[in-house]
């Protein structure tokens, strides 16, 4: 039974890099899907053995439609429990194949409820979902309020024990904006980046409502665990145990040692990923749900 499983697995490994070879050829087309899904119940983006996954659900979409195997590349691994409205990924069709086709309404019949197309587009063959972008754009939810709520509750980080001092908040994630910034401080172990410099455009904390703050941050990358580590920092100088000041010390001496604890996945979500003008995957005017986060859709 084990050799027949082995068989199985060497098979399906040899065809999956056939098809990237085929789909990553010359006169290929490469088709670009924008992704909202609601990660609570999935392993996140990448694909996994034994688990469900995002990646994993959308290619088997289109195996259903193309009776085929294609690999999809994405702008972002987004983390188990982990959300988006504007996750973007590709693939790559063979010459012969109508890849100028409805791909939000052919792919959305046969994805759950918790994953959907919200926009296709043909892009240039030198457009990568990852490679090209040049910012990515994620938001972190937070419920203060103690009583809880039905529908953010997958949403947000129901966090309420101690009341949030959001200026202080925002005046430390200001701290964060630079052209360069080592990040280093802010990663979870197992990660595996090179580098730790980071490009931070926006960070801020707002109270949205009286019961919601929200976290957004846009840089060019974000390393493993960079989001929710900094955070959990963040609600740590909104009550009061970390001063902005120390915040700022942790930060430029990259004190990884001092950050102990990560907020949970599921107040995150990935918002947006922007593109070169003439690589974008997004219509003209861009639907409105790729700039909001699931909290306005739900609260």
């Amino acid at each position: 039974m084990a050799s027949g499983f082995l068989v199985s697995v060497n098979v399906r490994q040899h065809q999956r890099k056939r098809y990237c070879r085929l789909n990553e050829s010359s006169d290929s087309q490469r088709v670009a899907l924008t992704l909202q899904y609601d990660g609570t119940d999935f392993h996140g983006w990448e694909r996994k053995p034994d688990v469900s996954t995002i990646q994993e659900t959308v290619e088997n979409a289109l195996e259903l439609v193309l009776n085929q195997q294609y690999s999809l590349r994405a702008s972002s691994r987004t983390d188990a429990g982990t959300h988006a409205v504007g996750q973007v990924c590709h693939f790559d069709l063979p010459a012969g194949v109508n890849a100028d086709r409805n791909w939000m309404a052919i792919l959305n019949n046969r994805l759950p409820n918790a994953v959907k197309v919200t926009n296709s587009a043909l892009v240039p063959s030198k457009f990568h979902a990852r490679h090209s972008a040049v910012s990515r754009k994620y938001r972190y939810s937070i419920l203060t309020d103690p009583r809880p709520n039905a529908f953010l509750g997958r949403f947000a980080w129901h966090y309420y024990q101690s009341p949030l001092d959001v200026k202080l908040m925002n005046e430390a994630a200001t701290l964060l904006i630079n052209e360069d910034i080592n990040i280093g401080a802010f990663r979870k172990a197992g990660c595996t980046s090179d580098s730790h410099l980071v490009s931070v455009s926006q960070a801020t904390a707002l109270r949205r409502r009286d019961e919601l703050v929200e976290i957004e941050i846009t840089a060019n990358r974000f390393v493993y665990g960079m989001m929710r580590l900094l955070v959990a920092a963040l609600v740590d100088v909104g009550k009061g145990t970390m001063s902005v000041q120390r915040f700022g010390e942790i930060l430029t001496n990259n004190e990884r040692e001092a950050i102990k604890t990560s907020a949970p996945a599921r107040g995150l979500c990935l918002l947006h990923v922007e593109y070169p003008e003439k690589l974008t995957p997004y219509p003209q005017r861009k639907p409105k749900s790729i700039l909001l986060g699931l909290s306005d859709v739900v609260y």
